[in-house]
């Protein structure tokens, strides 16, 4: 990724970022969201989705770890809300706990040098229309720099990782016994698309 490229001034074009990323792994973020529709209904389970994509990697060999990490988008037209998940700078106090069964942060997944978001469409509004992001991490990821990016309609999104990663492991929804059933629909959707393929 250029230097020059990735800041609010010379956002990186969203299609741009994924072309970057291995086409299993771009293949592999869509995947997990298409099953969480699937089962759910709707994408709001980060955690849930994220372990299972986490999982579907490690059962192809692949590494992966879930990641704490901050997103912002807000659109083009002035008159839509933004939306911001998961910000937490540096120096901020502890927020108060969550209700039982939430999660103020937001998880994605880092896999061979590269973030998968696989839960994004929560931000979606009327004038927000965002599909799973992926892209290369950049030198300065692990400082807690932001990326920016921007897509076809003038949407800009900005993605960190948190400088505490914590809040997530503990939580009910990084049990397996919560989130195998993804990773499974994940595997047959897979298999579906294959055979579909091959007729």
């Amino acid at each position: 990724m250029s230097a020059a490229k990735g800041t609010f001034k010379n956002p990186l074009h969203i299609a741009e970022a994924r072309s970057a990323v291995p086409a299993e792994l771009a293949a592999a973020c869509d995947l997990a969201a298409r099953a969480t529709w699937d089962l759910f209904g709707e994408i709001d389970s980060c955690i849930l989705t994220s372990h299972a994509l986490v999982a579907y990697l490690r059962d192809a060999g692949i590494e992966a770890e879930p990641v704490r990490v901050s997103a912002k988008a807000w659109p083009k037209c002035q008159q839509c809300p933004g939306r911001l998940l998961g910000y937490e700078p540096p120096g901020w106090p502890r927020r108060a706990a969550s209700e039982p069964g939430m999660w103020k942060g937001h998880l994605a997944v880092a896999c061979q040098g590269n973030l998968l978001d696989a839960t994004i469409e929560q931000v979606n509004n009327e004038c927000i229309h965002l599909a799973p992001v992926v892209f290369a991490l950049y030198p300065e990821w692990e400082e807690g720099r932001w990326l920016d990016m921007i897509n076809d309609e003038g949407t800009h999104i900005q993605y960190s990782r948190c400088w505490r990663q914590i809040g997530f492991k503990s939580a009910p929804d990084s049990r397996p016994s919560h989130w195998r059933d993804i990773t499974e629909r994940m595997h047959q959707l897979a298999e579906a698309d294959i055979s579909e393929a091959a007729a």
